[in-house]
């Protein structure tokens, strides 16, 4: 028999396993005043070893025995190249029948899928070949990480996580879960979660911030597909419970710009946030004394701040705010599914809404103007009025009596058909219009606005009555109370000295 010394050439066969991840368990969801606590357990960090077994055998196939010193290296080729991180010593190896196990203290950045050898070195004798590392079957999956969809996915009926991840870090950009895709296929997601729970809690994506920092999110989600159906975020159940979310997100930060959920599309026809369900597509909820919830802001020419669609309410929101929306249109709501159907309900103990800017109310069937709530001060009807040429704001008008329904300019003192003024003089609109360009123009019936005056028999001062005067057009002070009855068109508002003619502010009570 050869000795040990003898040995020339020997035979390795070898097991590698590489251990890739952590398990993790959850004890049931416990849910207090519409919050979730999801407590987290993770087992020890992953250690950077390997385990390797191998077989050892003389030129003769005889299997060695007794304590052996052994060298490992690293290769990143299989008979040249460089090596990889530096030997490790392994003295006195118990081998029985040949067959060894040895742990291997490798460093961790070598296995990012490229192929690596090991070096064998017995009783100072190097081996060849070297041998190629090969992953168990499950690691092949870890190797196609940046190129595929990745699910934490779990099928049961009490509280457990597909996947759950934990961050502590106590400042700069730190994330529980971070998702990006950049893939220019359908169907791109940067994070997708998906449970199927027969009951109880069930949520498609979790995410909880406790920052008290600015810009921190429970869920950030990002997506840069180039075409087909992309998401930043993108949650789904099937659950049938009532606490079933495809997107739930919670932030309890005490200070600073804080969503709870956050979303945001760049897209010309994208939507910030998609939420279709079979009850409630979206509901959001601040318990912030000043928070809002919702807050939707749209840019573009064609942009929409809220849109939303429900077989009963388009959107129904609660909060010292119900609803804020900004945009070319800030809130759009749709009533479908029968007459009696209602886009919007507001519903507010000082204001059921409060509405910034002009206020437009449409005809239901034909989309026609009918009621324009605006800045002005007068209450105003749109006529149409006859006779030749342009006629001024400011113009006092008197009924048409060859033309049933419209006005004409006045033209004769104490004119008991007096109307109205043409409004809009010296830029005061009207802070009500009815038939909104539906007529040639907007007369004012009642409030305050500018109107053309004659003083050229009588000076005018605040709260002299009117009537109309033989100038086209113009109001007069009244001077015959006895033929002033019914021809009444206001007070004045403003001096116009004796001999002089212009607008003045005038309140109209028609009398």
């Amino acid at each position: 028999m050869r000795t040990r010394r003898e040995m020339t050439v020997v035979m390795v066969t070898a097991l590698m396993a590489l251990v890739l991840v952590a398990g993790s368990s959850v004890a049931g969801p416990p849910v207090q005043d519409g919050q979730v606590s999801l407590p987290i357990t993770l087992a020890g960090t992953v250690a950077s070893k390997i385990s390797y077994q191998g077989r050892l055998t003389d030129v003769s196939g005889n299997p060695l025995e007794g304590s052996h010193n052994l060298v490992f290296q690293l290769w990143d080729d299989a008979t040249a190249g460089n090596q990889v991180g530096s030997n490790i010593v392994k003295t006195n190896v118990p081998m029985s029948s040949g067959l060894f196990t040895v742990e291997l203290d490798v460093p961790q950045a070598a296995f990012n899928g490229q192929a690596l050898w090991l070096r064998i070195q017995v009783d100072g004798q190097w081996l060849s070949p070297r041998q190629e590392l090969l992953p168990v079957p499950y690691a092949l999956y870890a190797v196609n990480v940046p190129q595929h969809d990745h699910f934490g996915q779990t099928w049961s009926g009490s509280a457990v996580s597909g996947l759950q991840v934990l961050n502590t870090a106590s400042s700069g950009l730190t994330s529980g879960l971070h998702g990006q895709s950049d893939s220019s296929s359908d169907w791109a997601r940067g994070v997708y979660g998906y449970t199927s729970a027969a009951s109880g809690l069930t949520i498609g994506v979790y995410g909880e911030t406790e920052s008290s920092s600015d810009q921190s999110r429970g869920v950030f989600g990002r997506a840069r597909g180039l075409s087909g159906a992309t998401y930043g975020v993108y949650g789904r159940t099937d659950s049938s419970s009532n606490n079933a979310a495809g997107v739930y997100g919670y932030t309890s930060a005490i200070s600073g710009t804080t969503y709870g959920v956050y979303g945001r599309s760049d897209s010309d026809d994208g939507y910030g946030g998609l939420f279709v369900a079979h009850r409630t597509g979206m509901r959001a909820q601040s318990v912030a004394l000043s928070g809002t919830g919702v807050h939707a802001v749209a840019g573009g020419s064609n942009g929409t701040g809220v849109y939303a669609e429900g077989g009963a309410y388009g959107v129904h929101a609660e909060g010292s705010t119900g609803v804020y929306g900004q945009g070319i249109l800030g809130v759009r709501a749709i009533g479908t599914g029968s007459a009696n159907s209602i886009g919007l309900e507001a519903t507010g103990e000082k204001y059921a809404a409060i509405f910034r800017g002009t206020v437009l109310v449409q005809e239901f069937s034909t989309g026609a103007n009918v009621i324009e709530l605006g800045e002005g001060l007068d209450y105003a009807e749109g006529f149409d009025v006859s006779g030749q040429g342009e006629v001024e704001p400011g113009t006092v008008l008197v009924i048409d009596l060859d033309n049933p329904g419209t006005l004409s300019v006045s033209d004769r003192p104490y004119d008991l058909k007096v109307a109205g003024i043409v409004a809009g003089a010296r830029g005061l609109g009207s802070g009500v219009r009815l038939g909104v360009d539906q007529y040639d123009y907007d007369v004012a019936l009642a409030g305050r606005v500018y109107c053309y005056v004659d003083a050229s028999e009588a000076g005018v001062e605040p709260g002299d009555l009117l009537t109309t005067s033989a100038t086209p057009g113009y109001a007069m002070k009244v001077t015959d109370f006895d033929r002033a009855q019914g021809a009444i068109l206001g007070k004045a508002m403003e001096r116009l000295a004796k001999g002089e003619r212009g607008l003045i502010l005038v309140l109209v009570t028609l009398q």
